[in-house]
């Protein structure tokens, strides 16, 4: 650790550092980042990034953590989630801020033409989407379920679920539900080209329970995918168009929003695709984001 210190501070006097960006950084690396930032000679500004809405721990670990972690500034991902830790630590006005996260869309730009029969996949299924690396969080649990009333009430239904982690996990959850792995689920491995999933998809679907940001709706309208979204602050925010909305958890609405979206006609989501994607490169363009934390960085000097 102290040999960490010591190569950080070397960083900041071979670069001229004014500017300590910390994202994904926790209680350890901002402790870090403080020390090395002492042993310099000139003054910096640390700057820590909040991704998604957090709550204090214990008084122990929040006495700790203002004791020994000197933060200038915190960045919301979000506006909801700036709001949230600024009333639940009890920051100062002028402390925290928030910059609307971004998307790299030239990534997206970059697939294979993934084909149904690969699958076991039939042309006329409707194909959903959905991301499910935490079970309870992604509310993959809710998807499930609509989706076996879905195929119930004779719907030819498919349900892609992409894990890119805990895969055990949710299949053994998936199996107690179920008694096995249904016939309309296909679980999937994760890749760097993802837009090849949105594509093999027809609609997407974000079911969480908690988000800082959704990467996977915006990323859904680039890729010219109808969308589907629990209600809850974060992706509210988005208001990207066109979003068929759900009260969290709901498993009746969330059924009945993606019948709507099946029941769409082709020009229907012609226009709806047309329009979701001019908004997000037009909100969520990661130029626009460039600016807006260059702008923070000018104002803190």
């Amino acid at each position: 650790f102290s040999k960490d210190i010591f190569y950080v501070r070397d960083l900041l006097v071979k670069h001229n550092i004014k500017y300590i960006h910390a994202h994904f950084a926790g209680l350890k690396y901002l402790f870090l980042l403080n020390v090395a930032s002492k042993l310099y000679s000139k003054q910096t500004f640390i700057l820590r990034h909040l991704r998604n809405h957090d709550k204090p721990r214990s008084f122990f670990s929040e006495s700790l953590r203002k004791m020994l972690n000197k933060v200038d500034l915190y960045i919301g991902c979000s506006e909801s989630v700036a709001v949230e830790y600024k009333k639940n630590f009890n920051i100062k006005d002028g402390k925290i801020t928030h910059v609307t996260n971004a998307i790299n869309f030239n990534r997206l730009d970059n697939f294979d033409n993934l084909q149904r029969t690969d699958f076991l996949i039939g042309n006329e299924t409707k194909v959903f989407l959905l991301f499910g690396f935490d079970y309870y969080r992604k509310g993959v649990d809710v998807v499930l379920e609509a989706m076996d009333r879905l195929v119930a009430e004779g719907h030819d239904v498919c349900l892609l679920l992409s894990l890119s982690t805990n895969v055990e996990l949710i299949e053994s959850r998936i199996i107690d539900r179920f008694t096995k792995i249904p016939d309309w689920l296909r679980i999937l491995s994760p890749r760097e080209d993802i837009a090849s999933y949105y594509l093999l998809s027809n609609y997407f679907i974000s079911a969480s329970r908690e988000e800082g940001f959704c990467n996977a709706l915006v990323e859904a309208a680039y890729c010219e995918r109808p969308i589907i979204s629990s209600n809850i602050p974060r992706q509210g925010e988005l208001n990207i168009p066109h979003t068929y909305k759900f009260t969290s958890e709901n498993v009746a609405e969330l059924k009945d929003a993606m019948i709507a979206l099946m029941s769409l006609t082709d020009a229907q989501k012609s226009k709806i695709a047309t329009e979701q994607k001019e908004y997000v490169i037009k909100n969520f363009d990661l130029e626009t984001w460039a600016e807006q934390i260059t702008g923070v960085y000018r104002r803190l000097n």
